[in-house]
């Protein structure tokens, strides 16, 4: 009796215990069953509507309207843009190995631009941020800004259509400008023929023409040169423009470009000499320049930049070196800057 009386008490702790376990671990139903399908809706919709911003449809300014281009937007240092035929990620600058970010609000169109009696070889990609969402608005817009520190080439943010074959991840891009007929394919064989003789980054301060402006400038980095690439169906070269300016300025920009000189004794020859268009960043001397260097070699906007010697001797150098600074291109030199240079006279 005993026996039977403890099983029996026995069994109801048991099934109070399990009871309350039950009721402990019982979840407390959603009050709102519809919660959980909106979040994933939400998600979804925010995934989507990430890859809107980041689709490109077309890169013909004179189709975005007709085509419904959607509005891009670039965020953070690098945005993966989505072509028909694939991805490619874009950046705004590489810097010391770092990645630096697009500027707030670009929001935009990319799209092929080459101005009017400009080889097709110096066509580029850019990006016009726009007022409104939609392309309609293109032409109220302004192409995307390049800090001047990082301008090799005076101008907007842009990459060359002469480095896009030569990347791999830009091969959905350079598909789409075959496409729409904005890059022939016969150009882009071309381009990677000659890659092949020297391969060169996508800052590069490209030359397509003797009058392409390029920036020069003062600072340890550069080491008093500017590493030049002219660019034309003939050829490609790389011509390092060597100044003695640079011992007498420790920063400063020049925005310079070349001509064929309009001196008499140059008239039967090939020399070429450098016109100083504007000083974008001012140019700050060294403490041990002097007033008389400053006044002899100091570039001045719209004239021909001087010829100044690497070493410092004023005296000597005042009676030594006149005249502005040339470079002889004749069929009969052979330095790496007369070849290179040769291919845009």
């Amino acid at each position: 009796m005993n026996t039977n009386l403890y099983r029996a008490f026995n069994h109801r702790c048991k099934k109070s215990l399990l009871c309350k376990l039950f009721t402990t671990l019982t979840i407390t139903p959603n009050p709102n069953p519809n919660l959980t399908h909106n979040t994933h809706n939400k998600r979804a919709y925010s995934t989507i509507t990430a890859k809107a911003k980041r689709r490109i449809i077309t890169l013909d300014p004179h189709k975005l309207s007709s085509l419904k281009q959607p509005l891009i937007s670039l965020r953070s240092s690098k945005t993966t843009l989505l072509l028909p035929t694939g991805s490619s990620p874009v950046r705004y600058v590489w810097n010391n190995w770092n990645n630096i970010a697009f500027p707030p609000n670009s929001d935009g169109f990319f799209y092929y631009h080459l101005p009017p009696n400009r080889p097709a070889l110096s066509a580029e990609l850019r990006f016009r941020v726009t007022p409104t969402p939609y392309p309609d608005s293109f032409d109220d817009g302004y192409d995307l800004p390049l800090p001047l520190n990082h301008q090799n080439i005076p101008g907007p943010w842009r990459i060359f259509v002469a480095c896009l074959p030569n990347i791999r991840h830009m091969a959905p891009v350079v598909q789409l400008l075959e496409h729409e007929g904005l890059l022939d394919p016969q150009l882009t064989r071309r381009i990677r023929e000659l890659h092949a003789m020297g391969s060169y980054h996508t800052n590069a301060r490209f030359l397509f023409n003797l009058e392409d402006p390029f920036m020069y400038r003062y600072s340890p980095t550069e080491r008093q040169k500017a590493v030049l690439r002219p660019y034309t169906e003939v050829g490609q070269g790389i011509a390092e423009l060597k100044m003695g300016h640079g011992r007498l300025f420790d920063k400063g920009t020049l925005k310079l470009r070349f001509e064929k000189s309009p001196l008499p004794e140059h008239s039967s020859k090939k020399i070429l000499v450098v016109r100083c268009l504007d000083i974008p960043e001012p140019l700050v001397a060294s403490p041990n320049t002097t007033q008389l260097e400053l006044n002899a070699y100091a570039p001045v906007p719209g004239q021909l930049v001087q010829w100044c010697p690497f070493t410092a001797n004023p005296k000597k150098n005042m009676t030594l070196f006149k005249g502005p600074w040339t470079v002889d291109v004749s069929d009969e030199r052979e330095t790496q800057i007369a070849k290179s240079l040769r291919l845009l006279w």
